[in-house]
């Protein structure tokens, strides 16, 4: 045997990566697809929401404040849904990985965010949602009693909202993530 056979030898036993870059782009492609009708329908709902939050501001204009922290709440989560999903083509090995790895810090970041400004934000509303119901003018309720209905209000609120944004993640975005994280796991498991 000479050096070249030995050479042909060592090389055909070496076990390469072998990673089916069509297969994994096919299913990073289906997956965007999901995202994109997640985020368009999500995209409508909250803009429907949002415009329908402005109308109790029509009837009752002290309740311009609570319909305008909606507006607000509803502007800044299409603009993060917006900024959720992004276009990338990544034809080579080392793009796909860093992809999925910024893809899946996105979604933490996001997922992050949005539960930040759900706990603690979004239970504002409820004072705004007193002053334009008059309640704060109500001359029957004492300082005390307004204080203690105003914290059962925001009990139930956060209560409330912290099951519903988490029920939301779980249906919506969380398999989402999932599925990225595996296809990652499969992509760094060929190596």
């Amino acid at each position: 045997m000479n050096e070249e056979e030995l050479t042909n030898l060592w090389k055909a036993d070496q076990t390469a990566p072998t990673i089916d870059f069509a297969a994994l782009q096919k299913s990073l492609n289906i997956w965007h697809d999901k995202l994109r009708r997640k985020v368009k329908i999500e995209i409508v709902i909250q803009s429907a929401a949002t415009a329908i939050s402005l109308i109790p501001a029509l009837f009752l204009p002290k309740m311009m404040f609570a319909s305008l922290f909606g507006v607000i709440l509803g502007v800044w989560y299409v603009r993060e849904l917006r900024g959720l999903y992004k276009e990338e083509n990544t034809p080579n090995y080392l793009d796909i990985k860093h992809s999925l790895n910024v893809k899946i810090l996105a979604f933490k970041q996001f997922i992050r965010r949005t539960r930040f400004v759900m706990y603690v934000f979004s239970p504002l509303i409820i004072p705004a949602l007193f002053y334009g119901l008059n309640i704060f003018n109500n001359p029957l309720l004492t300082t005390t009693e307004l204080a203690r209905s105003l914290l059962i209000f925001f009990i139930i609120y956060e209560t409330l909202t912290f099951i519903a944004t988490e029920i939301y993640f779980k249906v919506l975005y969380t398999p989402a993530l999932n599925e990225l994280k595996n296809l990652l796991r499969q992509l760094e498991s060929d190596e």
